[in-house]
């Protein structure tokens, strides 16, 4: 859906590949230019800083796997599967 709206490109930039809801309410995305993630938010836009952000999609990947198998959390949030769906919860309390 993110990928049709805006044929000019002012809500979504053509370079950005959305592979996830942030548990906040916006879009995790890849940057195809940089290969970083991101977050998008419609309100906001753009966000390139904080937690969200990796060098690549195969560095979360590969954290997310290591966390997975450790029980560590990943900056202050640790991944759950319940029912084969991968979610995230606040390691902090």
């Amino acid at each position: 859906m993110l990928c049709d709206i805006g044929p000019d490109g002012y809500w979504w930039d053509g370079h950005l590949i959305p592979f996830a809801y942030a548990v906040d309410g916006g879009n995790l995305f890849i940057d195809t230019r940089t290969g970083k993630t991101g977050e998008f938010f419609n309100e906001e836009g753009l966000t390139l800083e904080g937690d969200v952000v990796w060098p690549s999609y195969l560095a979360l990947l590969k954290a997310t796997a290591r966390s997975l198998e450790t029980g560590r959390p990943i900056r202050g949030w640790r991944p759950k599967v319940v029912k084969g769906e991968l979610g995230w919860e606040s390691a902090r309390g």
